[in-house]
């Protein structure tokens, strides 16, 4: 209650579905209650005095020449210092923890400050400490990962476009699909839905495609599942209908 100012009610809804643990219910709380801030929105206003001059530092090491913002090799160069690469896939949800919308268009000063500062940060160590946590949270909460993943279409789609190409998507999918994450699927069937994209000439991944995928790689984690349980009457994306055909065509279910 202290960290977070809210009352005692919403403390403990957050520290009983964290299994009781104060780091992951901070990271569960900030995520869900303060995750969507928009940059300017009175009710999260910060004045600038209240940040430290070594948050202000931290920030200006990262920023581009126009004081404004951290562009994309600003981001890359944070996440070297924190020890981590850009094949971890925690580094999303620093994306995410610094209130990033868009790789492209940055992080904006505003949201890097206001961020860090909420979550009590002022330095590199304390940003990895909760990286750390993240990442565990990552492993051990499917409804989290769940989030970071419908989150990273939003992230690293081009802003004048609505769908990811499928070399991007693919290359996503073989982070978030690791085995030592929560929704574990059969390597043959990521595999095999790769094939697909590529046989069939499927070059734009669209949102709704992106957002039905793990839900559909959570019911059915095999071909032998899909050949048992798929249900051609589910309101699943026409796209993984088609796949479900394929998979027939192929003879492999």
């Amino acid at each position: 209650m202290s960290l977070t100012q809210c009352d005692e009610h919403k403390a403990r809804e957050y520290l009983k579905r964290n299994h009781w643990s104060i780091n992951y219910a901070l990271n569960d709380y900030y995520d869900t209650e303060i995750g969507h801030f928009v940059e300017g929105s009175a009710d999260h206003k910060v004045l600038p005095e209240e940040y430290s001059v070594e948050l202000i530092t931290l920030y200006a090491k990262y920023a581009s020449e126009s004081g404004e913002v951290i562009e994309s090799d600003g981001l890359i160069r944070l996440i070297e210092d924190l020890g981590y690469s850009l094949d971890d896939l925690v580094t999303i949800c620093l994306a995410k923890l610094l209130g990033c919308t868009n790789i492209s268009k940055g992080i904006t000063k505003g949201n890097f400050l206001y961020n860090c500062y909420e979550h009590r940060c002022s330095s590199l160590l304390q940003i990895r400490h909760i990286l750390e946590d993240m990442d565990a949270k990552l492993e051990n909460d499917v409804g989290y990962f769940t989030r970071i993943y419908k989150y990273t279409f939003d992230l690293v789609v081009e802003p004048d476009k609505r769908h990811l190409d499928e070399e991007t998507a693919t290359e996503y999918w073989k982070l978030f699909f690791q085995a030592r994450y929560p929704i574990h699927i059969d390597n043959i069937l990521l595999s095999t839905w790769i094939s697909f994209l590529q046989e069939e000439r499927k070059s734009f991944i669209s949102k709704d495609c992106w957002q039905m995928l793990i839900e559909f790689f959570k019911r059915y984690s095999s071909l032998s599942a899909i050949k048992t349980d798929y249900n051609e009457a589910d309101p699943w994306p026409y796209i993984i209908d088609e796949f479900y055909e394929y998979l027939q065509d192929k003879k492999l279910i």
